[in-house]
């Protein structure tokens, strides 16, 4: 995780009384932080706040987010030297019941065919619900409305192949029984969970790295309680992938 956030702005979801209780966003780095946290003022569109984002994601400032309640952690898609350019194009693959975890599995073998035939490498966690997410690391080059645009125009191209499989309708009335790919998440101040991050929900889900290898309609489930014989499986195929730096094609 440290090697995924560190020069990212990161937001917390905290639960102060567990995960059936009251939960809120957290932006701001709380006054009360240790000084070695590492932060950096962000002014917020239109000037009107200055938020303090935490930047680093070393061992200890997780233990220390952790002991404030912290369960999640999401991160940009950019990082703070090109802030306004982010580094991952990402599809969030949403499955709506009935349809569930192999159908996201299915939609994300789709998509990463699609994406080899346009020669982009890209690489697959869970979300550590019932979708996955798929990152497509790309140069530094582009603004998040050019990302969004991509993620949109291939999201078209499958939606278009598979109607009755993959829809890009907002409204959830809509979706029933399809796989939502979410390219709105690639827009500036979005964010998404990070590698290894716990969700708040029944037997603690994590959100993990895999091998294309390792992603199969099975669903397994990796949770907090077993996540540590997991830990390095996917790790090194997931990173080489997520440090390379790509070239988006131009789509018609």
């Amino acid at each position: 995780m440290k090697k995924c956030l560190d020069g990212r702005y990161l937001v917390f979801t905290r639960y102060p009384d567990g995960i059936d209780g009251k939960w809120f966003y957290q932006k701001d780095c709380p006054a009360h932080a240790p000084s070695w946290i590492k932060t950096q003022a962000h002014v917020s569109q239109g000037g009107k706040r200055t938020i303090n984002y935490v930047t680093g994601a070393d061992a200890a400032t997780l233990a220390w987010l952790g002991n404030q309640a912290c369960i999640e952690v999401h991160s940009w898609l950019s990082r703070t030297r090109n802030l306004l350019h982010p580094d991952w194009a990402v599809f969030d693959l949403d499955p709506a019941p009935p349809a569930g975890f192999a159908e996201a599995v299915h939609t994300a073998w789709l998509l990463k065919d699609l994406l080899d035939d346009l020669n982009l490498s890209s690489c697959v966690k869970t979300s550590g619900g019932a979708g996955l997410h798929v990152y497509v690391p790309v140069r530094p080059i582009y603004t998040y409305q050019q990302t969004r645009d991509f993620v949109h125009a291939i999201g078209r191209i499958l939606q278009k192949r598979h109607p009755d499989h993959i829809t890009l309708q907002r409204p959830v009335a809509q979706r029933t029984g399809k796989v939502y790919i979410d390219y709105l998440q690639n827009g500036a101040g979005k964010t998404m969970a990070a590698p290894y991050s716990p969700r708040p929900l029944a037997r603690a889900p994590v959100s993990v790295p895999l091998t294309w290898s390792m992603l199969t309609s099975h669903k397994t489930v990796y949770g907090i309680t077993n996540v540590e014989e997991w830990l390095g499986r996917g790790d090194e195929a997931f990173w080489s992938v997520l440090c390379s730096r790509q070239v988006l094609p131009a789509l018609r």
